[in-house]
């Protein structure tokens, strides 16, 4: 009994370390499109792809729109900014827009980073993006 139990506990101690940090994204129309914002919701996936190197890939959706974004490889951050990697995000979503953002993130492991990003889409959309958990409410 006690060896299934320590089992299920060792594996649910792996479950917990493969889980990707939360996303959220936000895409704000351009001034002259009356359009409303959106909030997309997903995960960044952060693979490791070698020694302190993290891939990106970003999958957010709101229901009827989906984005997902890739970056190969981070670019870290060394000096007083130890723990920061940083992604540009190359972002295709299915209703043929597409765009970039620049994301900065900190934490000790993949699922402990928190940060956030800016950039645009084709069409001149703002987009913010928040990654891991928040403290506190978003004021966007």
């Amino acid at each position: 009994m006690r060896s299934v139990l320590f089992a299920g506990f060792v594996s649910l101690g792996f479950l917990a370390a493969c889980s990707s940090p939360s996303a959220g994204l936000k895409i704000e129309p351009p001034k002259n499109n009356n359009g409303d914002e959106s909030i997309l919701l997903g995960t960044l996936d952060l693979p490791r792809v070698g020694i302190g190197i993290w891939a990106g890939n970003l999958s957010v959706t709101d229901g009827a729109l989906s984005c997902e974004g890739s970056d190969p490889s981070s670019k870290v951050d060394v000096g007083w900014a130890v723990g920061r990697i940083r992604h540009d995000l190359e972002l295709i979503c299915d209703d043929g827009r597409t765009g970039s953002v620049h994301v900065t993130l900190s934490g000790s492991s993949q699922e402990n980073m928190v940060g956030v990003g800016v950039g645009k889409l084709s069409d001149g959309s703002k987009l913010r993006l928040i990654v891991g958990d928040s403290v506190g409410t978003l004021n966007w």
